[in-house]
């Protein structure tokens, strides 16, 4: 089972590249909109899971460390909007565990074994094989809506 810790990591990884916007909570999708997926993945990396205060626009100081952590730009951005409040930044596990597992996916498709995927993943080699058998699941309940009834 991942950890709460090696999730909260993900952002560093390949797999929170793949994150869905529609599998994030409503929160941080409309930060996402505000400063973009790979900022609100930044905050999720380094509050994800407290609140945040956010100063107003106009106070918002060189020094902050949002400003350290998002630039400029996007910290004036999502001041301007939240400014003056205690932001609470989600933890966004499901959404990041299931990025991880689509791109296990993707890469067992292209041919890397569950040995590595486990090793690269930090999973056990049962947890890849589960991931892997529960996508193959999802395709065949797709692919079995989408047939045309014969009679």
């Amino acid at each position: 089972m991942t950890t709460p810790a090696d999730l909260s990591a993900a952002a560093q990884r390949p797999h929170a590249l793949r994150v869905d916007l529609a599998d994030l909570p409503r929160d941080l999708r409309e930060i996402a909109d505000l400063i973009g997926l790979p900022g609100a993945l930044d905050l999720v990396d380094t509050w994800g899971g407290v609140r945040l205060y956010l100063p107003l626009a106009h106070h918002l100081p060189d020094h902050h460390a949002l400003v350290a952590r998002l630039g400029r730009d996007a910290a004036e951005r999502l001041c301007e909007r939240f400014g003056g409040a205690d932001l609470a930044i989600p933890r966004a596990l499901a959404a990041l565990r299931a990025a991880r597992d689509r791109l296990i996916c993707h890469e067992h498709a292209h041919g890397s074994p569950a040995r590595a995927l486990a090793l690269r993943y930090r999973l056990s080699e049962r947890r890849v094989w589960e991931i892997l058998a529960g996508a193959d699941a999802r395709d065949a309940a797709a692919f079995a809506a989408r047939q045309m009834p014969l009679f």
